[in-house]
């Protein structure tokens, strides 16, 4: 007899947030999932982050963000991925920002080769 992980596994978020002060808020939390993949069957993702972001003037916020992940597969395979990501953000309106973001990520594996990325973005957030 075998347990499918798929129909008794558990997912979920866990965060905790702090505003030391009105200019600034603190993040730590923990996030749990679960999904298939075509080749492997399924992984699981559980990610252990800490971040925030602080008013700089205005409207200009700096985000920042480090996170580990140990992404494990229905395979022998394990990865780890540790990612640190460090953002400006202006909000334009209270329902609209706008921002560029820069993260470094490395992963590493127990079976493929592991790498290291540098990622630029730019983003939009709608609030409604």
């Amino acid at each position: 007899f075998t347990v499918d992980p798929v129909e008794s596994t558990v997912i979920g978020q866990a965060e905790v947030n702090y505003r030391p002060n009105p200019f600034t808020q603190l993040k730590i939390g923990y996030v749990r999932t679960f999904a298939p993949v075509p080749q492997l069957t399924w992984y699981e993702d559980n990610r252990f982050y800490a971040g925030g972001s602080v008013l700089l003037s205005g409207r200009l916020l700096l985000d920042f963000e480090g996170a580990f992940d140990l992404v494990g597969y229905s395979t022998t395979q394990l990865d780890t991925v540790t990612s640190l990501e460090l953002g400006l953000r202006a909000r334009i309106t209270e329902w609209f920002d706008a921002g560029a973001a820069y993260r470094l990520e490395q992963r590493g594996s127990t079976i493929t080769p592991g790498y290291l990325r540098h990622v630029v973005g730019g983003f939009v957030t709608l609030r409604y």
